[in-house]
Parts: C-alpha cells; structure tokens; sequence
C-alpha cells in the first residue's frame, strides 16, 4: 500500500498488534507470567498461522523475516512493553514521584511578553 510497507506493515502494526496488546494489557492486568502465556499463543498464532496465510493469499508480501525469527523478536517486545508499562504505574502512582511529575505541552513562559521587545 505504502513504502512504509517494506518496514512494517501498517494494517498490523496499527490494527491487529495495536489493539491485541491493548487487550492483553486489560486482561492479564499485573500478572506478568499470564500477560507472557497469552502473548506467547497470541504470537505464535500470528507468526506461524496468519502471516503465512496472509503470504498465501497474496494478502501481504510479509518481508524477508522468516516466522521462527519474527516469533522471539514479538515475545522481547512484548517484555520491553510489559516493563515500560510497570515503571509508568510506579511513577503516576508513587508519592514521591507525582510531585515531581510535570507534563506540559508547551513552556508557558515562551508566550510571555519579555521586556523591551516587541
């Protein structure tokens, strides 16, 4: 569709990854050993089962990576996002932390007028 397609493909970085792993993340909430089970079935379904399916239906070209690679390089995401999401519970929700927390978009101090300019 896109030549960002070579990279990553769009409809499932955006579509079927995005939305399993926000689904994982509800239902295997702080339990990391099952959150690691259901990715583990829900990779291997996709790397061995819809990707190759995918490819035989002319669906997707699917790249140069073979599925035994995709599989592992899906479960160390899935680690990595696990961990990530982790620390952002124990930031938003430690004492020490939320004081120190500050999200904002822009300097508010930029919109300032500074004296003697225009």
């Amino acid at each position: 569709m896109f030549d960002r397609d070579k990279v990553a493909q769009i409809h499932t970085v955006y579509g079927l990854f995005l939305v399993g792993t926000i689904w994982i993340f509800i239902l295997t909430y702080r339990s990391f050993w099952i959150y690691m089970a259901a990715n583990a079935a829900i990779d291997f379904i996709y790397a061995f089962g819809l990707r190759l399916l995918w490819k035989k239906l002319g669906i997707t070209s699917g790249g140069n990576l073979p599925s035994w690679a995709s599989y592992p390089m899906m479960l160390g995401i899935a680690v990595l996002l696990f961990g990530y999401q982790y620390w952002q519970e124990w930031v938003w929700s430690n004492p020490q932390t939320k004081r120190k927390v500050r999200i904002t978009w822009f300097n508010p101090s930029f919109f300032k007028r500074r004296s003697g300019t225009r």
